[in-house]
């Protein structure tokens, strides 16, 4: 029972949350049609994309940028709630 009132009491802090609950749809639905969905597509690339070299050192700043999206992300997640509690 504590971790029902627990959870209750931080649905209420976060009270934007509910939105993670769309990951639960959108998920699914997108493993879903990247499998099953193999007819009918079109590839989008130019001869310009032929020309551009591959330079396997880019991964790095690559894979860091999810992790300044999903930081950036947490950060705003949870530094608005304390700016909305200071200022109310």
């Amino acid at each position: 029972m504590k971790w029902k009132t627990k959870f209750i009491e931080t649905m209420k802090r976060y009270k934007h949350a509910w939105v993670f609950l769309y990951a639960l749809i959108y998920m699914p639905w997108f493993w879903f049609l990247e499998k099953h969905v193999t007819m009918n597509y079109h590839v989008v690339q130019t001869a310009l994309d032929e020309e551009i070299p591959f330079i396997e050192y880019f991964i790095v700043p690559y894979m860091l940028w999810f992790v300044f999206i999903a930081a950036t992300f947490l950060y705003f997640f949870f530094y608005f709630i304390l700016f909305y509690t200071f200022f109310k």
